[in-house]
């Protein structure tokens, strides 16, 4: 790969090349040499290959059948549907082993209450899982400002506000609901919050606040429980490596001597062959429970892609066109993001100050870098689950929102950032730790 030069030529098309700085990847718009200088798109097979534009090709799909106001569009679909069926089986699977599992325990015989322990055991191996929340969060006393900014984007929405608001070192954001009263809460990645301006934040809250208020979103997480148990399902029938390897050994003769198989002991020769025996039975659930995964994944992704090109119309009408484009913007330099926020921490400096000026200094070059990239690779780079950033840019793009409906005061984002303060000063030094400074 071609480093950072001062070559004012492209070596693949001899078309001059835009002006270098020193800091990011020298390429050319023309023929995309060193567009991807790490080769992760050369790396790739030909299934990931055809995968990947499997992938872009449904999405730019999705993207055409979008209103061009950007209004919702159809809730229910054939594959919504079918994905809430099969969801619908697999989460009464799992109720089912629960409910079996204690009247075994209540009224069974003594090994029936073995296997009644053992369905129970699965049902909460199977159960949905709590959403993982930062540590570091603000309630509506730690934070009014910032509460009374979300709570207006909320109203605009039509979604309910957040009860609390976290803040970690992610370069994104997320919306989680926690426990059974359903709290709400925003996840705030600090670095890309730091990036964005005012008005861009504005867009970044009624994006994820969007995605919580779209139409279906509790068949959403049903289907998403059901995802979850299925992969729980496929590790758990999948054969372990160590398993494996002695499948391996066993079945080339390699672990068996003329008086029998060669083990430190009978007790784990015993459980060789129980596993060799067992095998193709487990292979063949975990290839089952795979594929239905598989099916359930790609039956939701039509009803996702519309629900994230849906929120990000809103976050045009939220906030302006404008600005929702710049918001999406910022998340092409998640990479770039990273790395300089590694090297920060290491200094004495303000962490977060220095990882603003330095992503405003970032030239249009990378930008349009990355957009290529974005480009080239699909959904590969897509964030949570959300369409290719230059599919989301052309959707903004084309959307008629010129004038915010929610506006901050001049007062409301120095405010806002007071209260971040303390955050701010916590992460940064979590961040000083972490890297060792």
């Amino acid at each position: 790969m071609h480093d950072n030069s001062a070559d004012p030529l492209c070596p693949e098309c001899g078309t001059q090349l835009p002006s270098a700085d020193p800091r990011f990847t020298v390429w050319c718009p023309d023929c995309d040499w060193n567009v991807d200088p790490t080769g992760t798109l050369a790396a790739l097979t030909p299934p990931e290959r055809a995968r990947r534009a499997k992938q872009l090709a449904r999405q730019e799909q999705a993207l055409e059948r979008m209103p061009r106001d950007g209004a919702p569009g159809q809730s229910w679909s054939a594959s919504a549907c079918a994905a809430l069926a099969l969801a619908t089986v697999v989460n009464l699977i799992t109720i089912a082993l629960a409910g079996t599992g204690l009247w075994l325990l209540v009224a069974g015989t003594w090994p029936q209450r073995v296997l009644g322990a053992l369905e129970v055991a699965l049902a909460v191996v199977l159960r949905p899982r709590r959403p993982r929340v930062p540590r570091h969060t603000l309630d509506r006393a730690e934070a009014p400002a910032l509460h009374a900014v979300i709570g207006r984007v909320a109203a605009e929405l039509g979604s309910r506000p957040v009860d609390l608001v976290a803040v970690d070192t992610r370069f994104g954001s997320a919306y989680t609901v926690l426990g059974p009263r359903r709290r709400g809460v925003l996840i705030l990645g600090l670095p890309l919050w730091e990036a964005l301006s005012p008005d861009q934040r504005l867009a970044l809250i009624a994006r994820e606040l969007a995605r919580d208020a779209a139409p279906g979103r509790g068949s959403t997480r049903w289907t998403a429980v059901a995802a979850s148990s299925l992969a729980v399902w496929t590790d758990l029938f999948r054969p372990g490596k160590s398993r494996q390897a002695r499948q391996d050994a066993l079945y080339a003769g390699a672990g068996f001597s003329a008086t029998g198989p060669r083990t430190d002991g009978t007790a784990n020769g015993l459980v060789a062959v129980v596993e060799m025996i067992t095998w193709p039975l487990l292979a063949a659930l975990a290839y089952v429970t795979d594929r239905a995964h598989r099916l359930l994944v790609g039956l939701c992704f039509h009803t996702d892609t519309q629900s994230a090109y849906r929120a990000d119309a809103l976050a045009a009408k939220a906030a302006s066109t404008k600005s929702a484009e710049g918001m999406v913007r910022c998340l092409l330099l998640a990479e770039t993001a990273v790395f300089a926020m590694e090297r920060f921490a290491r200094t004495t400096g303000d962490v977060w100050q220095e990882l603003r000026t330095y992503l405003s200094t970032v030239p249009e070059t990378e930008h349009a870098r990355r957009l290529r990239l974005s480009e080239r690779q699909g959904g590969a780079i897509a964030d949570g689950g959300l369409p290719s950033i230059h599919l989301r840019l052309r959707l903004i793009r084309q959307l008629p929102h010129a004038k915010p409906t929610v506006t901050l005061s001049p007062d409301e984002p120095t405010t806002m950032d007071a209260e971040l303060a303390p955050v701010r000063d916590a992460l940064a030094e979590e961040l000083r730790t972490y890297y060792g400074r």
